[in-house]
This record gives structure tokens, sequence and C-alpha cells, in this order.
């Protein structure tokens, strides 16, 4: 499945006609800030049973953002291993948001779910279909 300003302002039409008046689409997605440098980067996070190895690298060519997450899991006297892959395409906000517009949306970026804020790079969106949702 392509994930491209075309695929993603399909989904988001199709969204719209599924919505009743005055429905309510709320989501986040990754900007481009969202990669924290343009070198590959090396975290982790470790608990009494548990580590999280995580190295971080950007494509600015394509616009994608991959983890690459190792972690280790105590079972009985040994360690669990799993290795997961991860990529996020890292979109402009304001793309989005000239895509909802001219679906027919209105929309605000967020930057925060209520108390929660967002991390970095991190754009939450509101949008709503016009119309008023009582009148079904």
């Amino acid at each position: 499945m392509a994930n491209n300003s075309i695929a993603r302002a399909a989904m988001l039409g199709r969204i719209y006609a599924a919505l009743c008046p005055g429905g309510l689409l709320l989501f986040d997605m990754a900007g481009p800030s969202r990669a924290p440098s343009r070198n590959p980067q090396r975290t982790y996070a470790e608990g009494s049973d548990w580590a999280v190895l995580i190295q971080t690298e950007t494509d600015d060519a394509k616009r994608i953002l991959t983890r690459r997450i190792t972690t280790f899991r105590e079972k009985g006297e040994l360690y669990r291993r799993d290795c997961e892959t991860h990529q996020l395409q890292l979109v402009d906000p304001f793309e989005i948001v000239r895509s909802l517009q001219s679906i027919g949306f209105s929309v605000q970026i967020l930057d925060c779910y209520g108390a929660q804020s967002l991390p970095q790079g991190l754009y939450g969106f509101l949008a709503r279909k016009p119309g008023d949702i009582d009148s079904r």
C-alpha cells in the first residue's frame, strides 16, 4: 500500500464520505522535525527484567524515519530477544491541512491531546465534517 500524498488524500476522502455531518476525525502524524538528527542515533531504556535498544536513522530524500528496535525480556533464567523495524513517513503538517481542507473538512492542528503534550515533531489534527450532528 502506498504512503504518498495521493494515497493519503484518497483515504481521507473515504473517511470524509463515511462520517456523518458534524463528525470528527482525530489523528496524528509525524512531521520532518520528528527525526532527532540527520545522523544515526542510539538510545536505550531498561527495567529490572527488560531492556529496549533503539537505533534511529532518517532518509532525507525519501522523508522516512526508520527505527530498529531490539527488546530483551527476562523469561525464567534466560532472556527472550525480539527485533522490529518501524518506518514513519515524515509529512509536512501543512500538506495534511491543505488536503483535509480541499476535501471539505475544517481543520485544527493540535500540539496536545488534553493535558498530554505530543512529542517533538508529532502533529495532531482535529478535522470536522461540516454540518449539524443533531440534524440526523
